[in-house]
């Protein structure tokens, strides 16, 4: 059976949804482990680090007790990291309500995303191994007869 080239490599919208999640979940774990779109998250201050492994004094609404940056104070933010559009075409992700702790963070040198770097590179691979994947799955599967017919 003959068939557009370009009906095969659509994925639906399942598929970006899925891959939306996978992405969200590999920013929450780089973000976790102290690691951004530009590397390590350079280190809290020395007055900052003792403050908030003691919990002394208390900072307001203190997650975890980490002496290693990973922008988990109270969860807020990477909480709000969620699918904000998914269609056929694509899937959009971003903080709805916490773009200003976004911006301040990069302006820290703790940049999640920023416009000209939205994914760490390893984040990045991941979207482009996955996508290679379902390509090339999805080539095998029209198993193309006679003639592969390229645009409408």
């Amino acid at each position: 059976m003959d068939k557009p080239l370009q009906e095969v490599l659509n994925v639906d919208t399942a598929w970006w949804r899925a891959l939306g999640s996978a992405v969200i979940r590999a920013i929450k774990e780089l973000t976790d482990g102290g690691e951004g779109v530009d590397g390590k998250f350079p280190a809290y201050t020395p007055d900052y680090r003792e403050r908030k492994s003691t919990g002394h004094p208390k900072i307001r609404r203190q997650a975890d007790f980490s002496s290693s940056p990973n922008l988990r104070l109270t969860g807020d933010m990477m909480n709000d990291l969620q699918q904000t559009e998914v269609s056929g075409d694509g899937v959009t992700i971003g903080w709805p309500s916490q773009g200003g702790k976004m911006k301040y963070n990069a302006e820290m040198g703790r940049a999640i995303s920023t416009k000209e770097k939205p994914l760490a590179p390893s984040v990045a691979l991941m979207v482009e191994k996955r996508y290679k994947q379902e390509i090339d799955r999805r080539l095998a599967d029209a198993r193309f007869d006679r003639s592969v017919i390229l645009g409408k």
